[in-house]
């Protein structure tokens, strides 16, 4: 009885370190989206960084307000391990060209803020297939 005990401890033990020093990533589709995103609005964001992971060129904390550069990610998809992008803001950055069609393939977008940029021509229809945006 004890040894079944100990076994299932240990398990369990070794379970939830797995799952713990798991680190979850962005979806490789939603890389590429924002990679032709990334091309359209003529940003050269560091692929060499996962997105979700708020390092390198995808944030700038404490930026003052309005001109925030940010894309935020919800990572509790397929037990923790898979990331997908809810927000991006893009704010006074300078950008220029046309609202990015490639955000429809964002599935879980919920906000997306290019204020204060040189965005230019119609919103893409697309987007409101989008069934989780909430905020443009």
């Amino acid at each position: 009885m004890f040894c079944s005990r100990l076994v299932l401890v240990s398990l369990t033990i070794l379970i939830c370190s797995v799952n713990l020093g798991r680190t979850a990533t962005l979806a490789p589709d939603e890389v590429d989206a924002l990679k032709q995103i990334g091309k359209t609005l003529g940003k050269n964001w560091n692929f060499d960084v996962d997105p979700c992971s708020g390092k390198g060129n995808w944030s700038t904390p404490n930026a003052p307000k309005g001109s925030e550069k940010e894309v935020n990610c919800t990572c509790t998809f397929v037990n923790n391990s898979i990331c997908h992008v809810v927000t991006i803001a893009l704010k006074s950055r300078s950008l220029q060209g046309t609202v990015p069609r490639e955000l429809v393939k964002l599935p879980y977008l919920q906000t997306i803020s290019l204020l204060g940029n040189r965005i230019t021509g119609p919103i893409p229809g697309e987007l409101a297939n989008i069934s989780t945006l909430s905020d443009l």
